[in-house]
């Protein structure tokens, strides 16, 4: 049953998100061009000026029934089609409302370059049904939040879910072999508001999600809130009765202001400010760059006076990494011995990043 704007508990759901009790999802429609086309309606209609033959689109689903080889050809127009211009001051106030969790099943990026573009913190991470290895995701918090993409990021062009084959191998994986993270799936165990903004509830695959979802959330102690218009009275009975869900009679738009006004009052926005990335994110970056000399002088600065047995084991590092180089230089081993060894420094220094990490997050706990 619908409810309108006014009756909505803001009190409470502002104390869950200020608790790191309330997840964000985003769905494929919140992102909406000016013409008002979501995700993949749009890329369809960017596809159809070149390629009308050859694609297949159901609207129904949302999703394109195509040969393997033309899959390539909508991948090739993805570029072009995140130069579209979308709502970006909705996203701008999405990223300043402090949810410790945003679990979005739109592939897209435009939340993740919102934190950035306001220099604010956040690690990004999505799901890829066609990479079988497990994944480490941090546990999200206000003042380090997660952006988790469970369809896919367009970064990763075998990720996406665009076609029905994608979605069988996705729900394949995803109740199979390679479930959802077990950080993200306490986190929403944990939780006690879900806000669902951009979902279109009538569809089969979006109930299927949040049937997967719902089966680690304790539903007599939840409830879901997502703003939808005209939204079909079947839809409204399923997700009402079975997930808890209520519907704000308001647009999307509306609702976030409303909910960014009443942060803003309440001084709970985050703060614009010059970006804080943790070191230990930093010097592990660096490695993984190969640029091990700048990863020892990042945490040769922060250690100096913090910790002198972490630094003492850095200069120990450095100088090893020192002598490596100059045997190597010098000819006195070659490339295979050189690369073993540097393997080992690598490792030596993810050993102290990581206990670095450890110091990080119990300061700011």
């Amino acid at each position: 049953m619908s409810i309108d704007n006014k009756k909505i508990d803001w009190d409470t759901l502002l104390f869950a998100i200020k608790n790191e009790k309330c997840v964000l999802f985003i769905g494929s429609e919140l992102a909406q061009t000016k013409e008002g086309s979501y995700f993949n309606k749009a890329l369809y209609e960017l596809l159809s000026e070149d390629y009308k033959d050859n694609n297949y689109y159901f609207s129904r689903d949302d999703l394109f029934v195509i040969d393997h080889k033309y899959r390539i050809t909508i991948l090739s127009k993805i570029d072009k089609f995140l130069e579209s211009s979308f709502d970006e001051e909705l996203y701008d106030k999405l990223a300043f409302i402090p949810f410790h969790l945003v679990v979005s099943t739109s592939p897209d990026l435009f939340l993740k370059k919102a934190f950035e573009k306001n220099n604010l913190l956040q690690d990004f991470h999505y799901y890829s049904f066609s990479d079988k290895r497990p994944e480490d995701i941090p546990e999200p918090s206000s003042s380090n939040p997660l952006i988790y993409n469970m369809t896919g990021s367009t970064e990763d062009s075998s990720s996406l879910v665009i076609t029905y084959k994608d979605l069988y191998s996705y729900l394949k994986a995803i109740l199979g072999n390679k479930p959802l993270p077990t950080v993200l799936l306490n986190e929403l165990k944990s939780g006690s508001r879900f806000i669902f903004l951009g979902f279109k509830f009538e569809k089969w695959y979006v109930q299927l999600l949040l049937a997967l979802l719902y089966d680690e959330i304790q539903r007599e102690n939840n409830e879901g809130l997502a703003p939808a218009i005209n939204l079909p009275l079947e839809a409204d009975e399923i997700c009402s009765r079975q997930f808890n869900i209520h519907f704000v009679e308001s647009h999307i738009r509306e609702f976030v202001d409303a909910l960014y006004t009443r942060c803003e009052k309440a001084n709970m926005l985050r703060k614009v400010g010059k970006k804080e990335e943790l070191v230990s994110k930093r010097a592990h970056r660096l490695v993984q760059q190969d640029n091990i000399e700048e990863a020892i002088e990042l945490l040769f600065d922060y250690l100096e006076d913090f910790d002198q047995d972490k630094y003492d084991r850095i200069a120990g590092i450095s100088a090893r990494y020192i002598r490596i180089k100059r045997k190597f230089s010098e000819g006195v081993i070659d490339h295979k011995e050189s690369s073993i060894e540097l393997a080992k420094i690598d490792n030596a220094l993810l050993d102290v990043i990581e206990e670095v990490k450890s110091m990080e997050d119990a300061v700011r706990m």
